[in-house]
């Protein structure tokens, strides 16, 4: 599992439209992971990886299109992935395009990797899953991976052609549209998902472009970088959710396990792995919260009472007294700074 990783929203965003354009809805996928309207509109942000991963699935399943990944490649536009399509099809020349792809890759999606091998005479650029064992599942995301990086080089240097094409998975029923985007032999069941090149093509320089505007665009890319939030622990992302539910009542630790991509049984053994449990992290999210809302003298103990998802302020009462020893009035009287 990859519970701490994370996704460009705009990889939602895009499967989302897809999904739209062929006339079929997933907002039941989106609502078991919680993502909203809200939250598709975000400029920089950062969806689930297993929200991703289900929907690598699903909107080619609904659709019916055994072609799916390649066709959501080649109708890619540039600028679809903002600062990120601009920097690579500014590079200098085929090589710099690649070296920044990798460089670049954890902005959309930091489970998911791409490599570059190096031999005497070929250069593979290597897909790695997040997820290798369900390799066949995650077709169309590996497809609609080398598809899009093969439309990079191509825009960038032109006429462009790999030596080989391999997948991991096996091959799709019809392969018809997957002749006509790779040009180059396919092979399935392979040991590795690749395209492999002539070395020689990492020298080709861009037949257009601006190197100066790509090297500014790659520098506040590599800033970009620099925000990405690392990846959290399971107890830091159960906080985050419970926090982030309490106001409409404490979170079923069944839908916190749900929108992290867990089943229930492996979501109670991650927390007990860390010496916790999910109802002291309610505990615990509850008391940082109250502490910190007393300090607030424009909220009254009924509203702090409701933004802990107490349905009772006599509830609320119970748990300050045993979190502090002493009433949630008491502790606002008492003079001087109180601890928290």
């Amino acid at each position: 599992m990859h519970a701490g990783a994370t996704g460009s929203i705009m990889l939602v965003r895009m499967l989302v439209g897809a999904a739209r354009a062929g006339g079929v809805e997933v907002t039941d996928v989106l609502d078991r992971f919680g993502c909203t309207q809200a939250a598709l509109a975000e400029i920089d942000g950062r969806a689930p990886h297993e929200l991703l991963i289900t929907l690598w699935q699903e909107v080619p399943r609904r659709l019916g299109d055994d072609a799916f990944g390649v066709r959501l490649a080649q109708r890619h536009r540039a600028g679809d992935f903002d600062l990120m399509d601009y920097a690579l099809l500014n590079a200098p020349d085929l090589g710099g395009c690649v070296r920044r792809l990798l460089r670049y890759q954890r902005l959309l999606h930091d489970a998911a990797g791409v490599r570059l091998e190096l031999g005497e005479r070929d250069a593979s650029v290597v897909h790695l899953l997040p997820t290798p064992d369900r390799a066949d599942a995650l077709r169309h995301l590996s497809e609609w991976g080398l598809a899009l990086i093969l439309s990079y080089g191509q825009r960038l240097v032109g006429a462009l052609s790999p030596v080989e094409v391999a997948f991991v998975h096996a091959a799709p029923a019809d392969t018809t549209a997957h002749e006509r985007c790779f040009a180059a032999p396919l092979r399935f069941h392979a040991a590795r998902t690749e395209l492999r090149f002539d070395r020689a093509e990492l020298e080709r320089p861009a037949a257009g472009g601006d190197p100066e505007l790509g090297r500014l665009l790659d520098r506040h890319a590599s800033e970009q970088l620099t925000r990405l939030p690392t990846s959290a622990t399971i107890v830091d992302q159960v906080r985050r959710q419970i926090t982030e539910s309490l106001q409409d009542g404490p979170p079923e630790a069944s839908t916190v396990a749900r929108r992290l991509g867990l089943s229930q049984r492996s979501f109670f053994r991650r927390l007990k792995e860390h010496g916790t449990n999910f109802q002291a992290l309610v505990e615990q999210v509850r008391r940082t919260l109250a502490l910190k809302h007393m300090r607030d003298p424009r909220l009254s103990l009924t509203e702090i009472a409701f933004l802990l998802g107490y349905s009772e302020v006599s509830a609320f009462h119970r748990a300050f007294r045993r979190w502090t020893g002493e009433s949630p009035g008491a502790h606002r009287r008492a003079p001087g700074p109180r601890a928290g």
